[in-house]
Formats: structure tokens, C-alpha cells, sequence
């Protein structure tokens, strides 16, 4: 009577393994793939971080050079470059362009 308490026992054990090895060979590969699609976003995420430091840093230096040319007294200047960029004209101001230079 012993004797069949213990087979009882192995067949279980038998099938609580069969069933965990199903189970690793579902989850594994789940894993598997979930890590290296986080590793791929983490990837991508760390460009991006890298691209906005630079663009932060370019900003900053173009705004160190805006607050220099405002302490230095230089902003009128600064103003009509500005303002002729975008195509403004003093009144009674006759512009002419080049057109040559455009070929």
C-alpha cells in the first residue's frame, strides 16, 4: 500500500513538470521578446534625449548671444537685420534685388 502512494505522488510530480515545461517554453520566448523590445525603445528613447540636449544647448548659445547684443547696446542694429530677413523696408525705402545672384 506504500508502494502506490508513491506512484500516486510520481505521476503527479510527472505532470506539474510537463506542465511547467510548457509553460517555460511559452513564457520564455515571451520574455525574450519583451526584453529586447524594451531595450530597442530605451535605445530610441536615449537618441531622442540626446537630440533635444543639443538642440537645448544650441538654444541656449543663440539666447547668450541675444542677451550680449541687448547688453551691448547693439539690439537697434540687431532689430533692422532682423526685420530686413523678413523682408520689411523703411518707409520710402527703395529695395533692389539681384536677381543674377539667385542663378
Amino acid at each position: 500500500m506504500i508502494e502506490m502512494k508513491t506512484k500516486k505522488k510520481i505521476k503527479w510530480n510527472y505532470k506539474k513538470s510537463l506542465v511547467l515545461i510548457a509553460a517555460s517554453f511559452i513564457l520564455i520566448p515571451c520574455f525574450v521578446f519583451s526584453l529586447i523590445k524594451i531595450s530597442t525603445d530605451i535605445k530610441k528613447e536615449q537618441q531622442m534625449v540626446e537630440s533635444i540636449a543639443q538642440q537645448c544647448d544650441a538654444l541656449e548659445a543663440e539666447n547668450a548671444e541675444l542677451e550680449a547684443m541687448l547688453e551691448s547696446g547693439d539690439k537697434d542694429a540687431y532689430i533692422e537685420r532682423v526685420a530686413r530677413e523678413n523682408g520689411y523696408v523703411k518707409p520710402n525705402e527703395r529695395v533692389y534685388v539681384d536677381i543674377s545672384a539667385d542663378e
